[in-house]
């Protein structure tokens, strides 16, 4: 399993998506664990994995996109609160 805890994304390479609108994904942790969280942000097969453990803190890290499932937002065990513009936004992707 590949995971990069010391990745430094290439200025101008790395993309984000817009706040509110981070796919949910299915995490496969290095521990072998699986959690719900979202894919903030990616750089070619890396992406920049986040979520929430039991005790409400958040984690970070980069790893391979084959360690994450997308998923739709009903189906996540974790779930932010969306902002009501990104209400009609996520009805429209199917997500609610």
């Amino acid at each position: 399993m590949s995971y990069y805890p010391d990745f430094i994304p290439a200025p101008g390479t790395c993309q984000r998506y817009p706040y509110g609108r981070q796919p949910y994904v299915r995490i496969t942790l290095p521990d072998g664990s699986i959690v719900d969280g979202k894919a903030s942000a990616w750089q070619g097969d890396k992406f920049l994995a986040v979520w929430f453990d039991e005790a409400r803190n958040s984690h970070d890290l980069w790893m391979d996109t084959k360690h994450a499932v997308r998923i739709p937002y009903r189906e996540s065990r974790w779930h932010d609160s969306p902002s009501a513009e990104d209400i009609p936004w996520r009805i429209e992707q199917g997500e609610l």
